[in-house]
């Protein structure tokens, strides 16, 4: 009897070690699972932002050679050296198509809005001086900003009457192009990923279809889409 007894306490305690070490193994395995997984998820998060900062670098360079060639124009430098708003914005629009651009904008020497031109819904006029107030201020040549919910990389290229050296300032001409839906297919084909862009925690541009963006929106904090 007193054998028995000490059998059954020995196969408790080896029970007892063995779901002991298999819980620990499992654990382990567990951490180190998710350890792989969240390096995997930060290196596709790290390649894709690579392959953007490449891919805008290339348009931005494109972006300041068109916004130069515009700041060049002898018929904008005339348009531009009237100040006077209402003529600008009439004849602007010349311009804008000439630029090819997703937005065309003109200001005085100091900032103040003439005129602007976007394709697709207007922007907030608010929005649009506010964001391109915090352009001018930033000592980037390109500029990434937010009107609202549309995200644009913009150029700001000086319009002088004369060279530069000792020409007259007249202003700024600035274009850029929209962060859209093929802007982010472009990064996705080259990371070989799905793409969000987001502004204030909407999204802006993307790759994912609606129902993998319902579900992303269900499991983390980002809010569905303001109309």
């Amino acid at each position: 009897m007193k054998q028995w007894r000490m059998r059954t306490t020995l196969m408790f305690s080896l029970l007892a070690v063995s779901l002991g070490l298999t819980v620990t193994c499992l654990f382990i395995i567990r951490v180190t699972v998710q350890q792989e997984i969240s390096k995997s998820l930060q290196a596709d998060l790290d390649h894709s932002l690579s392959t953007f900062r490449n891919l805008a670098n290339q348009r931005n360079r494109m972006l300041d050679r068109e916004a130069a060639l515009l700041a060049d124009l002898p018929t904008l430098k005339n348009l531009m050296s009237t100040q006077d708003a209402h003529t600008i914005q009439d004849a602007s629009q010349e311009f804008w198509a000439t630029s090819g651009s997703d937005f065309f904008a003109l200001t005085s020497m100091n900032g103040k809005l003439f005129t602007y031109s976007n394709r697709g819904p207007r922007l907030n006029d608010a929005s649009v001086t506010l964001g391109l107030q915090a352009c001018m201020t930033s000592s980037e040549g390109a500029c990434m900003i937010a009107f609202g919910q549309s995200l644009y990389e913009l150029s700001i290229q000086p319009l002088y009457f004369g060279p530069p050296e000792n020409g007259s300032y007249l202003g700024y001409v600035i274009i850029g192009y929209a962060i859209d839906r093929q802007v982010a297919s472009e990064v996705s084909e080259a990371a070989a990923a799905d793409v969000i862009f987001l502004v204030n925690g909407d999204v802006a541009a993307t790759t994912l279809p609606d129902t993998r963006l319902n579900d992303l929106r269900r499991h983390s904090p980002i809010p569905a889409r303001s109309e």
